[in-house]
């Protein structure tokens, strides 16, 4: 889904997440469950088992924080929402200190293999205020837009469009 302007606040511009990464990570979130049952029947040994708590809840949480929340962009400033509609960050934008472009997933050696690493950080004043548009949220041209018309200062490298081909 593309971003869109909310038909209610028809000043708000909303980035929501992408549907397919959605339903993969509810996807596995379910195998995790599945394997988390099945463990506590199977008969192995004591560390066998943390081992598969340990693996569990480390999947768990990767796919927990890789949930694209839902970004809106209005007068007051960006705000970002979790998984299930609470709003994780706030950030006016007179607050916004800087934004920078970066990568996840191990980012070159996962290009390699076809995924979308690149992501945008966008920092506020306050230590861990952060806003993060990854490749799972629609319309990063977009959204640059929306920080020329609240007149937030981009990088020289974010402005330019040759430094991000689209593919």
């Amino acid at each position: 889904m593309a971003s869109f302007r909310d038909p209610r606040a028809p000043d708000t511009l909303r980035f929501p997440g992408n549907i397919a990464p959605r339903v993969l990570i509810v996807s596995a979130l379910f195998v995790n469950l599945v394997c988390a049952a099945l463990s506590v029947f199977i008969e192995s040994p004591w560390h066998v088992r943390v081992f598969d708590a340990l693996l569990l809840l480390a999947l768990t949480w990767f796919e927990l924080r890789s949930w694209p929340g839902d970004i809106t962009s209005n007068p007051q400033g960006l705000r970002q929402l979790n998984m299930f509609g609470k709003q994780v960050s706030l950030l006016p934008w007179s607050e916004i200190q800087a934004v920078e472009e970066g990568h996840e997933l191990g980012g070159p050696a996962a290009e390699a293999y076809g995924l979308a690493t690149d992501i945008l950080i966008i920092r506020g004043a306050s230590p861990g205020r952060t806003i993060t548009h990854t490749p799972r949220h629609p319309d990063r041209a977009r959204l640059r837009r929306e920080f020329q018309t609240y007149k937030v200062s981009l990088p020289t490298e974010l402005t330019t469009p040759s430094a991000h081909p689209t593919a």
